[in-house]
């Protein structure tokens, strides 16, 4: 029994390693309500090696050192944009270690960081996940969909049943954004995309509020069973 449960946590902490850390990364910025103070991107390494920084929007394509550890680098908040647009927007990180990189959005009063996936974990098949925006009349649901490769077309199909489809090059970014909760929109990619899914500002539990991002996984990463902790004041 002992051994079975070794087995099942050696597992468990290979997979989760493997989904997250990585070589190549392509990463968009969701819009938080306005234009934040801070882009932070944390490259976190278990040993030292160098990344090759690309953002075309910001004209960034350099050769950086990493550490052992977390490395910041800030980004120009011009790159960030609210509402619905497609633009050529995208970050992309290749490193020779293996890395994560955390995609932090940063306001005094609205904040959050998502874990980006890499290369290999991207799909074509997603679901978005958002929530409820806290003001309907102000704060919006949005996910942001990031291309990964040249001539890549994108399907979206949204609960209302209508359907839009968008083109992406490499490293363009198309966000849509809605007053109401755009969870269970699907999108769909004849080429691997990357999603950034959530709201600009939301109070999940009491009456301020903070973006929520995250990146999704694709259907081929979805499971088929769950684990679910309580939360606040769940029963």
């Amino acid at each position: 029994m002992f051994s079975s449960v070794l087995f099942c946590i050696y597992w468990y902490s290979f997979f989760f390693y493997i989904a997250h850390y990585g070589r190549e990364f392509y990463i968009g910025i969701l819009s938080n309500y306005r234009e934040p103070t801070d882009l932070l991107l944390s490259v976190t390494s278990t040993s030292n090696g160098s990344i090759y920084l690309e953002v075309p929007y910001l004209n960034i394509s350099s050769n950086e050192s990493i550490s052992q550890g977390s490395n910041p680098i800030y980004l120009n908040t011009s790159l960030h944009e609210v509402g619905e647009y497609s633009d050529t927007r995208g970050v992309y990180i290749y490193s020779d270690v293996d890395v994560a990189v955390y995609v932090t959005n940063f306001l005094s009063s609205s904040t959050d960081t998502y874990l980006a996936l890499p290369l290999e974990m991207l799909g074509t098949h997603y679901i978005v996940m958002s929530y409820t925006p806290q003001d309907d009349n102000f704060d919006k649901s949005e996910f942001l969909v990031l291309g990964a490769h040249d001539d890549t077309i994108v399907t979206v199909k949204y609960l209302n049943g209508s359907t839009i489809e968008v083109r992406l090059d490499r490293l363009d970014v198309f966000q849509d954004a809605d007053f109401m909760d755009l969870s269970g929109t699907t999108v769909s990619a004849t080429k691997p995309v990357s999603v950034i899914a959530g709201a600009t500002c939301t109070g999940v539990n009491g009456r301020f509020c903070d973006m929520v991002a995250t990146e999704l996984l694709p259907h081929q990463h979805l499971g088929t069973n769950y684990i679910i902790p309580s939360a606040f004041h769940s029963k």
